[in-house]
């Protein structure tokens, strides 16, 4: 049976694709949006008594928003990638069959791990001497150290004497994942 890992990683990138544009982010605002007025939007708010405000409608403007923030959108390559991979290795134990699959999902995740950082980096230099200085410098310790663990699991799949460690790799680079995002949400959205 031929390899069929690859073909299974394009259809993940192409479903991340065509779904991934979806206002997953509601209530975030461009700086070319018009500051809402209204508070009945805002989490945990009771619903106004007064008239909703209305406010102008928003303009895509579609290459200016790809290219703004690019670490905002790139950073969500290597963390769905690194959750397919992890739970896929958790059905692996019974179905040894999908290491094949996650093998190039671990490899997608350490490459985009690589471009996220590098457009991280050009957005850091927005927070040198700011409040949230330090934060960023513990968000891109912890981006290093995920990106070395994701290219120490996909080197697990090559390397026959690392091969017993997957797993390992696997659990650190999810958990670490998480915190690195965790670290990433505080500094985007406070």
């Amino acid at each position: 049976m031929a390899d069929r890992g690859p073909h299974i990683v394009i259809a993940l990138i192409l479903s991340a694709v065509l779904f991934g544009f979806t206002p997953m982010h509601e209530g975030h605002h461009d700086e070319g949006a018009a500051p809402r007025t209204d508070s009945s939007s805002a989490v945990g708010s009771a619903k106004s008594e007064t008239a909703p405000q209305h406010e102008t409608a928003y303009t895509l403007k579609f290459w200016r928003s790809l290219r703004g923030h690019l670490h905002n959108k790139i950073v969500h390559v290597p963390i769905g990638f690194v959750l397919s991979a992890f739970f896929l290795s958790l059905l692996a134990f019974r179905r040894p069959e999908l290491n094949s699959a996650i093998r190039w999902l671990v490899l997608a995740a350490a490459f985009g791990s690589l471009l996220a950082y590098l457009t991280g980096t050009g957005q850091a230099e927005f927070f040198d001497g700011g409040g949230k200085e330090w934060l960023v410098d513990m968000h891109e310790r912890f981006a290093i150290a995920t990106a070395a663990v994701l290219w120490g699991w996909a080197a697990a799949f090559w390397v026959q004497i690392l091969s017993r460690y997957r797993f390992f790799f696997g659990t650190a680079a999810m958990l670490l994942v998480m915190a690195t995002a965790f670290l990433g949400g505080v500094i985007a959205h406070g």
